[in-house]
């Protein structure tokens, strides 16, 4: 063959039978990768007398020094780290990107390390001493599953009854943030189900790419979301109907916690034994919990409030506020005057001020006044352009379809919702019921 020198190849599959449609799928096809797979993985490190951690980031922004620590001295992390800068502007890795270490065991340090930036692109870096980062194609097999599960104690649980990490639990929760609060409306007996693409490499799991449609089921009430690109050629999530899933405001400004304290005009007061009104939520989390601004506005207040200890206040539309107290300390570059988006980083979680436990003090005010947050109007972002909606209801149908088990892909499905030009081989896998 004319290429064989080439680390890769383009081939063209058996026909794909999907739907009654017969379809030859390209596929693109890592001949390094395949060739690798000769000598067992774990034959191959022992004779290079290596170590092999294998995970995938578990929090948004965790520092790349944080998970290379857990591994290896502090000198060799601090040159992977540098490394890793020079290349890599954002030292900071995103929440379900998968990684890998290799360890060299004579010394001790690290030998390699690979993180997938994205589903085409992954970060390299190696040297036992003085290493040097440079950046690589990435291909992966994709498979898409249907993931379901019940609620019978916590969500986290039921995600992790039906064999699957946090990560497509946080997912998830990132899609429906504007329509259920996590925290309060989670009860027995919810329900969910996740059209979902895992990425594979070598057999082996690398991590979560899209969902591609959701339903969740809270409190009798089903929500749904489905994937599509809208009219500016960008993906969002939208109900079965077309209407946009994002909303104005989050549901709350952070996640996996508890509300300690709710809005009320008559609460005893846990610093000072004095009862007295209480018109705002407070959200208990570990210290250090990143807390996110719950709409698009401006920073019209950063610094120490009294009893509020460190606070964010953010100025929205219609003469709303949004005010963050007791905070530890703020995230890096906000200031007065600065525009943030909705979910941006303001701060973090403490116990600063009049306060007996890190938690976060929450409250919004409208032209000057406390108000509920549950009563806040929480109008939603655009809906789907008409001209987009034929094609969208058809994707939808198929979809359901699929989630329910009634009909397989179609090609328009797989075409739609599932073809990247970084696949390398398109599966498709129905992951039927893990019920609980």
């Amino acid at each position: 063959m004319a290429d064989a020198a080439e680390d890769e190849m383009l081939i063209e599959s058996k026909p794909l039978e999907i739907a009654g449609s017969n379809q030859i799928l390209k596929q693109r096809f890592n001949t390094k990768a395949a060739n690798s797979l000769v000598l067992g993985e774990k034959e191959k490190n022992k004779a290079l007398n290596q170590d092999v951690i294998e995970g995938t980031v578990a929090r948004k922004g965790e520092r790349i020094e944080k998970v290379l620590s857990r591994v290896s001295d502090a000198d060799s992390v601090a040159e992977y780290t540098e490394a890793v800068k020079k290349i890599h502007k954002n030292a900071s890795l995103k929440a379900g990107q998968p990684y890998k270490i290799i360890v060299d065991k004579a010394s001790g340090r690290i030998k390699r390390f690979e993180y997938d930036v994205n589903d085409s692109r992954r970060m390299v870096v190696e040297g036992i001493y003085e290493p040097r980062g440079k950046f690589e194609s990435v291909y992966y097999d994709v498979q898409v599953a249907v993931v379901r599960g019940t609620v019978k104690t916590t969500l986290l649980q039921a995600m992790e009854e039906a064999k699957e990490k946090p990560q497509l639990l946080w997912s998830m929760q990132d899609i429906f943030k504007s329509d259920i609060n996590f925290i309060r409306d989670i009860q027995y007996g919810d329900s969910f189900a996740v059209l979902v693409e895992k990425k594979f490499m070598n057999n082996k799991f690398r991590g979560y790419g899209r969902i591609v449609a959701a339903s969740f089921v809270n409190k009798g009430k089903n929500h749904e979301a489905y994937v599509f690109v809208n009219e500016y050629g960008k993906e969002c999530y939208y109900t079965g109907n077309g209407d946009n899933l994002n909303r104005a405001f989050l549901q709350m400004p952070l996640a996996y916690t508890r509300i300690s304290s709710g809005y009320t005009g008559n609460r005893l007061h846990p610093v000072l034994k004095v009862r007295r009104a209480h018109y705002g939520i407070d959200y208990a989390a570990p210290s250090g919990t990143p807390v996110k601004a719950i709409g698009a506005g401006t920073i019209s207040f950063r610094g120490v409030a009294g009893g509020y200890g460190k606070q964010v206040i953010i100025r929205h539309d219609r003469q709303l506020e949004s005010m963050y107290g007791h905070l530890r300390g703020y995230a890096k570059n906000i200031r007065v005057g600065l525009r943030v988006d909705q979910g941006t980083v303001i701060g973090y979680v403490g116990q600063t001020g009049l306060a007996s436990g890190p938690h976060l003090d929450f409250r919004l005010r409208q032209n000057g006044k406390f108000i509920n947050p549950s009563d806040l109007v929480n109008p939603r972002n655009v809906a789907l352009a008409n001209e987009r909606k034929t094609a969208f209801r058809n994707n939808v149908r198929l979809a359901q379809a699929f989630m329910e088990g009634k009909s397989p892909l179609s090609s328009d499905t797989a075409g739609m919702f599932l073809q990247k030009k970084d696949i390398a081989r398109l599966t498709l896998r129905g992951n039927r019921s893990n019920s609980l």
